[in-house]
């Protein structure tokens, strides 16, 4: 689908697909400040670009199939949208910049034990309403402010596998309340990163 394909089309009630769909991108902007209210991805999209669903605020679901085969959702690509929650596919290794800033409703983000997430781009989740949320053992770099302005979040958790090698700095001093804490994680570990001491369990 290319790029800025339905851009403001304030009256898109629906788009499908079939089941044997071959679809491998869905360009940037191509959904962008239109009223779509939801979409279900197709297993073969590997790629959901930047801006994509940017400004959709009537979407509030979007899913994705258990053959996912999804790689990479870009910058701000669901940008003040409407979502309340959504289920990240277990291929996916890449969360780009502000993929989820200002999405105000959101309060929700599912990662199940097989997610192969390497990276939470910088602002990914900036403004959301998230109260807790789990990082994939597989992860290794969270940008800078990813969670910042979250005032609801309370619980950060990391697995006792986890692969963390870097917190870009700012993304705990600046951003979590003293009230949130972070959990999974040794504590030198923790020191390594650089979290604040109010942050710890």
């Amino acid at each position: 689908i290319g790029d800025w394909c339905f851009h403001h089309c304030h009256k898109l009630a629906r788009v499908s697909f079939g089941m044997s769909s071959k679809l491998e991108r869905i360009g940037e902007g191509a959904f962008a400040d239109s009223s779509l209210p939801e979409i279900s991805v197709p297993d073969s999209v590997t790629d959901i670009g930047d801006r994509c669903f940017s400004r959709c605020q009537c979407l509030h679901r979007v899913s994705f199939g258990n053959r996912s085969t999804l790689k990479h959702i870009g910058a701000s690509a669901f940008y003040e949208s409407t979502l309340t929650e959504i289920s990240i596919p277990d291929s996916v290794t890449d969360i780009g910049y502000g993929c989820f800033n200002r999405c105000y409703a959101l309060t929700k983000v599912n990662f199940s034990n097989r997610s192969q997430l390497e990276r939470i781009g910088e602002h990914a989740f900036t403004y959301s309403n998230l109260r807790e949320i789990s990082i994939p053992d597989s992860v290794t770099d969270i940008g800078y402010g990813c969670f910042s302005q979250c005032f609801k979040l309370a619980s950060v958790s990391f697995g006792n596998r986890s692969q963390l090698k870097r917190i870009k700095m700012g993304l705990l001093s600046q951003t979590l309340p003293n009230t949130a804490k972070v959990y999974g994680l040794s504590p030198e570990k923790m020191d390594s990163l650089g979290i604040p001491k109010e942050n710890r369990p």
